[in-house]
This record gives structure tokens, sequence and C-alpha cells, in this order.
């Protein structure tokens, strides 16, 4: 490996691990906010276990895209309107089933893929 990649893999795993944190940052802050001291409501575990299905699967499917820029700007990003809306409708909604997740995250998943799919589309002009 060379310390380019070494460095890299490290910036990687520091933003994993700040991820994390920020993540049990916010269970924290909405269970205090909704007043759930001994746990959260089971929406809020649902989008923390299908946010990363929904965008491994978008970045999977455009893998030929991993190394513009931009389409990781894009997709952070989808990601950080996806944890707004999301933590929006949970907020409002407290009792949303886990169920839901599913077919909304297969829409959301093929929305993104499209949009993602059109904006980085390749048709000759130069790579930004």
């Amino acid at each position: 490996m060379t310390a380019t990649r070494i460095i890299k893999r490290v910036v990687l795993y520091i933003l994993v691990a700040l991820g994390f944190l920020a993540a049990c940052a916010l269970f924290v802050g909405v269970s205090i906010y909704t007043g759930h001291p001994h746990g959260l409501p089971v929406g809020w575990f649902g989008l923390v276990g299908f946010t990363p299905l929904v965008f491994w699967a978008v970045t999977r499917s455009l893998r030929d895209q991993w190394k513009r820029r931009g389409f990781w700007f894009a997709v952070s990003a989808l990601l950080l309107c996806h944890l707004l809306a999301f933590s929006g409708i949970l907020l409002r909604y407290p009792q949303w089933p886990l169920l839901w997740f599913i077919p909304t995250s297969f829409a959301e998943a093929g929305l993104f893929v499209l949009v993602l799919g059109r904006v980085f589309h390749d048709d000759g002009a130069p790579n930004t």
C-alpha cells in the first residue's frame, strides 16, 4: 500500500467513527426530545437500518462514477436531504411502522439512481 492509500483509508475510518458518534448523539437528542427515556420509537431504528442499504444500492449501481468528486458531493447532499426528511417525518409521526421503510427505501433508491445517473451521464463532455 502506498502512503496516499493509507492516509485515505485512515481518513475514511475517522469519518466513519465520527458519523457513528453523530448518530449516537442524534439518538440521544431525539430520545430526550420525544420523551422516550428507555428507548427510541421503532422508526428511528428503521432509519438507521435502511439508510445504509439505500445508499449502498445507489453507490454500488453507479460505481463507474466513483472517481468524480461531484458524484460524492451529490450523494452527500442526497444523504443530508434523506436524513432531514425522515427526521422530520419521524418527529411528526413517531409511530411510523418499520414495514413502511421497505417500499419507501426501494422508491428512494430508484429515484436517487435515476437522478444521479442523469446528472452524471457520460455524453462525451469533460469530467467534472
